[in-house]
């Protein structure tokens, strides 16, 4: 079977998708090794109103993705992260802000350190450029406990490196740390943010050529690259561009996942039944290698192509 399907819908305020979006028009497009669904969807008037104020990009933006990771995640806006954060934060009724400070950062500090990280916090987020990526590379497995791994490149202004160097205290290696107080180890070019657990969590942000790349430990750096290729692939268009390798994605989370499991620490999984999830996943990524979501918004509409890539030796028939 091969060809296109087509169709419109329409929403009421009553239905959950009609909370969002007026209309959608759709295809989905069936060839023997590939399933693409396309779809352009109206966006209702509050929804709009704080994207058409961000000033995007008419166009969907050329985006670098990262060539490798179970998950990759990249993203340009034709707008700064902050704005579109804020943005964002504004449509999901604070729900993004409230996220971060459920974190509780900032819970155990002194006045001083908390005026001091949130300074270095609001420098960071208002120096940062229009464009991310994300790729993620299974488990570190060296501490009390696996934590992910996984890098997350951000670009910033043309000075925004060196100032928030500049920003942070710098300390010597010997030193011991304080939780929750940012520093930069003499003679480095690496900002980290310890959090305590046992040294396990300590957010470090490095100075790449032109961007920040960041970890959730200082470890990750190496092993991001002792790890398959951290290069990026162009070529890809839109505001928002997802790509899942599931496989990947079992395979190098699989020791990560099990640990937690033993613990009963993955609600409602057994070890056994954690097993038999991901063998289920792995036999669902031998027929579907790789997963591209990509998105972009333009004028009011949402432009969606979902792609689908299939194993040869299970074709659509």
């Amino acid at each position: 079977l091969s060809g296109d399907l087509l169709g419109r819908m329409a929403f009421t305020p009553e239905e959950p998708l009609g909370q969002y979006f007026e209309r959608s028009d759709c295809r989905l497009d069936i060839q023997p090794n590939t399933i693409t669904f396309y779809s352009r969807s109206a966006l209702k008037e509050d929804w709009r109103a704080p994207l058409d104020g961000l000033g995007l990009s008419t166009s969907p933006q050329e985006l670098s993705v990262p060539s490798s990771g179970g998950i990759a995640v990249a993203g340009s806006f034709g707008a700064p992260l902050q704005a579109v954060w804020n943005a964002v934060n504004e449509m999901s009724n604070n729900a993004l802000n409230d996220q971060f400070t459920g974190l509780g950062l900032m819970d155990e500090l002194s006045v001083a350190d908390q005026e001091a990280l949130s300074a270095l916090l609001l420098n960071l987020s208002a120096r940062l450029g229009e464009s991310f990526s994300l790729r993620t590379a299974g488990f570190d497995l060296n501490g009390l406990v696996p934590m992910p791994v996984f890098d997350l490149r951000l670009e910033p202004e043309a000075d925004g490196i060196s100032a928030l160097l500049a920003q942070a205290p710098t300390q010597t290696k010997e030193a011991l740390p304080r939780n929750g107080v940012p520093y930069v180890v003499e003679g480095s070019e690496a900002l980290r943010l310890p959090l305590g657990w046992g040294d396990i969590v300590e957010p470090t942000a490095f100075q790449g050529e032109n961007d920040w790349h960041l970890t959730l430990h200082p470890a990750h750096e190496a092993m991001m690259y002792e790890r398959p290729s951290g290069s990026t692939m162009s070529g890809k268009k839109g505001h928002l561009y997802l790509r899942l390798r599931l496989g990947d994605l079992v395979e190098s989370s699989r020791e990560g996942a099990r640990f937690y499991a033993e613990q009963g620490m993955v609600s409602g999984r057994s070890v056994a039944s954690l097993d038999e999830m991901l063998s289920e996943a792995e036999s669902i990524a031998q027929r579907v290698p790789e997963l591209t979501v990509a998105a972009s918004y333009v004028a009011g509409e949402l432009f969606v192509e979902m792609h689908l890539e299939l194993s040869p030796t299970s074709p659509v028939e």
